[in-house]
């Protein structure tokens, strides 16, 4: 269970967050308003998250300079945030294959969360208003865990995202050339 101080004692600013999580035991986000604990995945999310996971793991194989990290901590210049799911760029593999993204990097390509409704409101709003300011980032995905809904977020410009919301078919991210078949993202979670 999270440690959790009296809402009077919550740190109200990014600097004092940075300092205070390290006393907590479990992880926390911080996004502009107030700290808030990661909370635990659902099931469909979990199962989400694996088939995404191994999908992005297959279609990655043997293309240098990208890898896979699952519960990715993302910083700003006023935001700290845990990312579902982040590919990255690496200039070499530091380990055997498969390589993993380390929690230190920080050039996402693509950022991944699975939506649920208690996660929603951070997701689309908190979230997004800091993960848009990476520059490195070229897509941003929303996946609902609760219905065969992605929403896509593709970089077209400096500050610019062009929205698509894709039900069947697949998904493009051409940024790091794949293709994720919304079939597969929900394989033994919600049929087609």
């Amino acid at each position: 269970m999270a440690s959790v101080d009296a809402p009077d004692a919550l740190p109200r600013d990014l600097a004092s967050f940075l300092d205070w999580r390290e006393r907590q035991d479990a992880p926390w986000e911080f996004l502009g308003l107030a700290p808030r604990p990661l909370l635990p995945r659902e099931r469909q999310a979990s199962l989400i998250t694996g088939n995404l996971l191994a999908a992005l793991d297959e279609a990655l194989d043997g293309k240098s300079g990208f890898v896979v990290g699952e519960s990715v901590e993302l910083s700003t210049a006023d935001a700290v945030a845990i990312a579902g799911i982040v590919v990255g760029r690496r200039s070499a593999c530091l380990a055997s294959p498969p390589c993993y993204l380390e929690s230190n990097e920080k050039q996402p390509v693509v950022i991944v969360e699975i939506v649920s409704p208690s996660t929603a409101l951070r997701d689309r709003v908190q979230k997004w208003e800091a993960y848009r300011r990476i520059p490195s980032l070229h897509h941003y995905l929303l996946v609902e865990q609760d219905r065969r809904l992605v929403e896509l977020h593709t970089r077209t410009g400096d500050i610019v995202f062009e929205e698509r919301f894709i039900e069947a078919g697949e998904v493009p991210l051409e940024a790091i050339g794949v293709r994720l078949d919304v079939d597969s993202i929900y394989a033994g979670v919600i049929d087609g």
